[in-house]
């Protein structure tokens, strides 16, 4: 139950049953965080020719009794609203006559009448897990889904001004998850929630600026574009054999996104100084000589 509880199932209950034809099937009951398609809930269980009813009568307590049933209904009136666990709870519809129609609906066979109680409860039913609550007839949920949907409400305004306010939304998604639950009803979502949720690790170079011998124009391109805040993006592009530290001198200079043969905007850091492309093909552009300019 743990495992379908963190898909949204919040209360299971149900059972074997044996059709008038003989026929094997279990009635069940579910209730849910929020409202599920019947696609959602044959996806959940892997279980796709299972069949739902139009809709359900009664208010939930009807329905779960009508799932927990010991006994079914006489087969003499067919609005016999007779107790379903008590034989001698007839209602004024039925007498005692009427007992005699009423079969037993759990699943029964010799060699499971031979088995001890417990044996049978766990092989046929019924089986109950979660929290029940009630919910009125009308499908609208009762007061306490109301307002957990109303609280839902709030933190999503909560969370809106929080964002304004210049909270990011890693940090929003981690003060309001327990109550905004739609923010994980997708894939994307919830992998764009896990990649944020990665712990950072932040590079850090082992070398400093000064531990580079390099040209005057490069030193000077550094100290007006790099040191210096400009009102518009400057690139420098690096050209030399493999192996003589351009990458590690281009990453000693602050925080930086750092790519190599591709871009990944997944792995975007707007704290960022400036950004290092690695190993790039360049097929175009003229290619200037630094120390002969």
């Amino acid at each position: 139950f743990d495992e379908f509880k963190k898909l949204g199932l919040t209360h299971y209950v149900g059972g074997y049953e044996s059709t008038s034809t003989g026929r094997l099937h279990v009635q069940l009951y579910f209730q849910f965080k929020q409202r599920m398609t019947y696609k959602k809930v044959k996806e959940m269980f892997d279980d796709h020719p299972m069949t739902f009813p139009e809709k359900l009568y009664g208010n939930s307590d009807e329905n779960r009794n009508y799932v927990m049933k010991k006994y079914n209904r006489c087969k003499v009136h067919s609005s016999c609203k007779c107790d379903y666990q008590d034989l001698d709870q007839i209602c004024e519809l039925c007498d005692e006559t009427c007992k005699q129609s009423r079969t037993l609906s759990r699943w029964s066979e010799p060699w499971i009448e031979n088995l001890n109680e417990d044996e049978k409860q766990k092989l046929v039913g019924v089986w109950e897990f979660g929290d029940y609550r009630f919910l009125t007839a009308n499908g609208e949920g009762d007061k306490e889904i109301s307002e957990l949907k109303k609280d839902e409400f709030n933190a999503l305004t909560e969370a809106s001004k929080d964002l304004v306010d210049g909270m990011s939304p890693i940090e929003i998604f981690k003060k309001y998850h327990n109550r905004i639950t739609t923010w994980t009803s997708n894939w994307f979502s919830l992998k764009q929630i896990a990649i944020e949720l990665q712990p950072k690790i932040e590079y850090v170079s082992t070398f400093k600026p000064e531990n580079f011998e390099i040209s005057e124009i490069m030193q000077k391109w550094v100290n007006e574009n790099l040191n210096q805040k400009q009102d518009r993006y400057r690139s420098l592009l690096v050209i030399g054999e493999a192996r003589i530290g351009k990458t590690k001198w281009a990453r000693c200079h602050g925080k930086h996104i750092f790519w190599r043969s591709e871009k990944n905007l997944e792995k975007w850091d707007v704290e960022a100084k400036y950004i290092v492309l690695d190993d790039i093909t360049w097929n175009d552009g003229t290619l200037i000589n630094l120390n002969q300019t």
